[in-house]
């Protein structure tokens, strides 16, 4: 009986475990993505919105694309780099993500009244095609 509940309770572990450590999709349907908006962010100064030169439509093949951890982390707010970052802000179906690129990347939901970033994954090279296609904007 108790080699049982040892094994159940282990196997519960392992499937949380796996739960906390496999990436998910943020934004896993294209077609629920209502609106796009790009801003190029300096530290130190104010966002300026890109939204008009950036290929939108390619922004929002990418998106579904992207994966975050699951587990959360604590926001620490804006780290003084000295370099260009990028924020792409997406109404998905009811609520509004923020996507920083660039430097940190992460995403977290907007209307959270304590954010919580979820860090991007780096295996699919996704985040590097949108800052790609954001310096493109900016090159313009």
């Amino acid at each position: 009986m108790k080699r049982r509940i040892t094994a159940v309770v282990a196997a519960i572990l392992v499937c949380c475990a796996v739960y906390l450590l496999v990436p998910y999709a943020p934004m896993p349907n294209a077609e629920e993505i209502a609106q796009v908006q790009v801003f190029c962010v300096y530290i130190g100064d104010t966002a300026v919105d890109i939204t008009d030169k950036v290929d939108t439509d390619a922004v929002r093949e990418l998106l579904p694309q992207v994966r975050a951890r699951r587990f959360p982390n604590r926001w620490h707010g804006m780290r003084e780099s000295g370099e260009y970052r990028y924020e792409i802000r997406v109404l998905y179906g009811e609520k509004e993500l923020c996507l920083n690129i660039g430097g940190e990347n992460y995403v977290y939901e907007v209307s959270d009244p304590a954010p919580r970033i979820h860090y991007l994954s780096k295996r699919e090279g996704v985040s590097d095609k949108l800052t790609a296609l954001c310096e493109d904007a900016m090159e313009q």
